[in-house]
């Protein structure tokens, strides 16, 4: 890690990031914790706000939200919070992999990964709308479904709820369907697209997917 920022501080561009040490962190990982030191760089961003940044960080995958994450480990939290609840998710990270990991490390890093989402799709539908996406492939018809779940409010979410229920919108597309076996088919080149937001912004994400 310590050789790759190396590397990283030798090829940045000087005139945008300037170097203002190093700082010594930890991240968790699969593997067990791992210790070592980084440059941070000074910037300003697109609205001239200086901001401090990592650039191994960016490059490698590294998550805030409950110290540093690996995108592996980040990975094994996401899938575990599907089907249990924050503390056996936590409990069952911790059995895993021998990282102390809490519930609400486990809150914090669920957020910090929803965030990364939001902001990829928000950087998608901008790129859609200036033209600058390019498809793989072109089709005469492409068949789209979309369709609302009600589902049920859990704590503060619930209290904040009229109705203790959230709609989460679901999208589908395919160009076409083909047989696999006895009254079996199978959708062709499908997109499936799910969230909790305002139609307007459903269909935005939607269209750029």
């Amino acid at each position: 890690l310590e050789e790759y920022d190396h590397d990283l501080m030798v090829s940045r561009d000087k005139a945008q990031y300037r170097h203002k040490g190093y700082r010594q962190t930890s991240t968790k990982t699969v593997f067990g914790e791992v210790t070592f030191k980084r440059a941070i760089y000074e910037t300003k961003d697109e609205d001239g706000i200086t901001r401090f940044v990592y650039l191994l960080d960016d490059a490698v995958g590294l998550v805030d939200g409950v110290g540093l994450l690996s995108e592996n480990l980040l990975e094994k939290i996401v899938v575990g919070i599907t089907n249990k609840s924050f503390r056996d998710c936590a409990k069952e990270i911790s059995e895993t992999t021998g990282q102390s990991i809490s519930a609400m490390g486990v809150w914090n890093a669920v957020q910090s990964a929803g965030e990364r989402v939001v902001e990829e799709e928000s950087r998608l539908v901008e790129l859609h709308e200036r033209g600058h996406l390019v498809g793989e492939k072109t089709v005469g018809v492409i068949f789209e479904e979309t369709d609302g779940v009600n589902l049920r409010l859990q704590g503060q979410d619930r209290a904040r709820s009229r109705s203790g229920k959230a709609e989460m919108k679901v999208a589908i597309a395919y160009d076409g369907w083909a047989e696999e076996g006895a009254n079996r088919y199978h959708l062709d080149s499908k997109v499936v697209f799910a969230g909790f937001m305002k139609s307007k912004t459903f269909h935005k994400v939607r269209e750029a997917k």
